[in-house]
């Protein structure tokens, strides 16, 4: 059988280790903006109703309204969305 403590060291250098993997992984992660221009298209890329996508902006989305178009970076409001859902929003 396994010592306990054996155990418990491995663990601690695999955490250590992880953490490393995971600072030098993201500092090298780029994302290129994909710019979402119109309701119609937010839309069409989330597969969403228009309705949706007003409420998303009206709970605090990043989409722009100015008065007239609506706009939004996908990144950005994919981001937004997964919170939003872990969160329990409908």
């Amino acid at each position: 059988m396994e010592n306990p403590n054996n155990r418990e060291e491995r663990r601690s250098v695999m955490h250590t280790a992880q953490e490393h993997i995971a600072q030098q992984t993201s500092a090298r992660v780029a994302v290129t903006p994909v710019h979402l221009k119109g309701l119609t298209n937010i839309c069409a890329t989330f597969g969403k109703r228009k309705s949706s996508v007003r409420t998303w902006h009206e709970q605090g989305a990043p989409i722009a309204f100015d008065g007239c178009h609506y706009s939004a970076e996908y990144n950005q409001l994919q981001a937004w969305l997964v919170a939003y859902y872990n969160a329990g929003g409908r």
